[in-house]
């Protein structure tokens, strides 16, 4: 995975174009979420899980450094002892990495504010306190590229997603 950011890294560096520059940041920053997902998994006993707040910790302080938010912070309120297996931690770790990025690049005007991880009786809520988004709970109204793959990915882990844009923003990946 490495390679393949350095290889994206070396097309940016010759090009002096705004949106691909952005767009190859956003793609590294997804190689970031799987990376980190096997760099765990190598530093864990067990091959077959991750724990979800050591993952959503370390996840949000290598964005938050990538995007220079330090005035962001991260609450988590998910058990110490709650793991997810491999197969689903590879969606939540995309879906965690896009909600992060989202939050750093539009939520917060003043670069001040909270993002919170919550996970109880099947349901994964990741918010944030910023100004919020549309209300929209509808796959059709997703327009970007970045909502339209978190609504691919919960289907890949089975679950329903439900947004709020209303104080701040927040989304509920309900599983079955």
């Amino acid at each position: 995975m490495q390679i393949i950011s350095s290889l994206l890294k070396l097309h940016a560096d010759k090009s002096n174009d705004s949106k691909f520059l952005n767009l190859v940041e956003e793609s590294q920053n997804r190689i970031v979420s799987m990376a980190l997902i096997h760099e765990m998994l190598y530093a864990n006993s067990d091959l077959s899980k991750i724990n979800l707040a050591h993952y959503a910790k370390s996840l949000f302080e290598k964005l938050q450094n990538s995007y220079s938010k330090q005035g962001i912070k991260l609450k988590l309120k998910v058990p110490k002892d709650f793991y997810f297996e491999i197969d689903k931690m590879i969606p939540v770790g995309l879906i965690m990495n896009e909600l992060f990025s989202n939050s750093f690049k539009y939520a917060f005007k003043n670069n001040k504010g909270e993002i919170t991880i919550a996970y109880s009786k099947n349901i994964l809520t990741i918010s944030d306190d910023g100004v919020g988004i549309y209300k929209s709970s509808s796959k059709k109204n997703t327009a970007s590229f970045g909502l339209q793959l978190i609504d691919l990915l919960a289907e890949q882990i089975d679950a329903s997603v439900d947004i709020n844009g209303y104080k701040g923003t927040t989304f509920e990946f309900k599983f079955k």
